[in-house]
This record gives C-alpha cells, sequence and structure tokens, in this order.
C-alpha cells in the first residue's frame, strides 16, 4: 500500500519519501522537513497514534493524516482530537489522501530539504 500510495502522489509532482516503521520515520525528520505524514493505525513499531503522539511531543507540527482497515469510531475520534488531519478507512483511500496532500500543497510553500 505504502507503494502504491507514493506512485500516486508522485503523480501531482509530490517528492515523496516512505518509511516501514514510525521509528524510521521520527529519525528522518532530524534530516528533512515534511508537509505531511500519511500514516497507518498498525506500523510495525507503534500504533498511528503513538506515532501521532510522538510528533506531537517533539512539538513537530506536521498535519498528520491517519489510516485504519477496521475503523473504530472512538479511536477516530481520538486521533482527531490528537490533532489529526482525518482518519481514513482503508482500502479506497487514494483519492481521499490525494485530495488532502493537493490542498496542502495549495496552501503550504513545500519545505526545503538540507
Amino acid at each position: 500500500m505504502r507503494e502504491g500510495l507514493r506512485v500516486l502522489l508522485e503523480t501531482t509532482g509530490t517528492r515523496v519519501l516512505g518509511f516501514a516503521s514510525g521509528g524510521e520515520l521520527l529519525q528522518a525528520l532530524e534530516a528533512r522537513a515534511l508537509l505531511c505524514v500519511v500514516a497507518d493505525m498498525r506500523l510495525p513499531d507503534m500504533t498511528g497514534l503513538e506515532l501521532l503522539g510522538e510528533l506531537r511531543r517533539r512539538a513537530i507540527a506536521v498535519p498528520v493524516i491517519l489510516l485504519a482497515d477496521d475503523p473504530d469510531v472512538s479511536v477516530a475520534v481520538m486521533a482527531m482530537r490528537a490533532g489529526a488531519l482525518d482518519f481514513i478507512e482503508k482500502p479506497n483511500i487514494g483519492t481521499t489522501v490525494l485530495t488532502h496532500v493537493e490542498r496542502l500543497l495549495r496552501q503550504q510553500p513545500v519545505p526545503a530539504t538540507p
């Protein structure tokens, strides 16, 4: 799924980085500025909510879109209260993610990479 989203988002001309885990993303953030984060609720090393919490703990105000196989209303509410931009049910995520990313690109300048 990560590869499919990467290909879809790159059709907009967006530079996309894929990470296999939340820990890999958090390590990469030290060297990069990101426009947004699209994360699964089930990561190998943490949940999407834990990743969102860690980003907020580090004062990283990047928009976060969370993806879920089996969305639970209470989890979706927790995600939105924690600051998630959206909480999207899989498998039909492509258009919704693309719409959010395109909107973010129009609203914000693309961050420079070191």
